[in-house]
């Protein structure tokens, strides 16, 4: 199975994206780190790395019951994050990229809206953003594995935000999971409240 993927800029639509945008990707960073952990620990045991994966959405579940903070991120957040990482290690070979730090995603091309002149429309569970593609690249919607968005900041304290598109001509052996952030389409609130 050969991967590949195309990352274009992105603008986000309104000043609250940003933070909550920063908000799911620091739980994400944190996930992603306990998926790291869980992933070398079942190496070095000589363990299915899934067994500590269920362990660690299981966790991850108990957090959410104890932090109101986290109800609002979903545990299958936590499944993206172990497969992710999992991914990236088993995959790199075939082109699968690793997810930067500040970053979050999603299966499939649910959030993804690709229109005339190479416009891209983003919903990433609620978080809007448009941007462009390169010339001679082109997203094939049916072949899109996972769309991440992430913000990196330069050396001099400019953000940028960044949209990847990762995508498999394999169909046998696509993922059918379920979108890890809620893509539920938000409600629009006026400016005025």
């Amino acid at each position: 199975m050969t991967f590949r993927h195309i990352s274009f800029p992105i603008q986000l639509g309104r000043p609250v994206d940003s933070m909550i945008l920063g908000a799911r990707a620091a739980v994400a960073d944190v996930l992603r780190g306990a998926a790291r952990a869980s992933i070398s620990r079942a190496g070095e045991a000589g363990v299915d790395a899934m067994t500590l994966g269920q362990r660690l959405v299981m966790s991850y579940m108990t957090a959410q019951r104890a932090s109101k903070f986290l109800r609002g991120y979903p545990a299958a957040a936590a499944r993206w994050c172990f497969m992710v990482e999992q991914h990236a290690g088993q995959l790199s070979a075939e082109g699968y990229p690793a997810a930067p730090t500040g970053s979050v995603g999603g299966y499939g091309y649910g959030w993804l809206t690709v229109m005339p002149h190479r416009v891209v429309l983003l919903n990433a569970g609620g978080v809007r953003a448009t941007g462009s593609l390169p010339e001679g690249q082109d997203i094939v919607l049916h072949e899109v594995r996972e769309v991440r968005v992430g913000k990196t900041v330069d050396l001099d304290n400019v953000t940028t935000y960044t949209c990847t598109v990762i995508m498999s001509a394999d169909t046998g052996n696509r993922l059918n999971d379920d979108d890890p952030v809620n893509g539920e389409p938000q409600p629009i609130e006026s400016e005025d409240q």
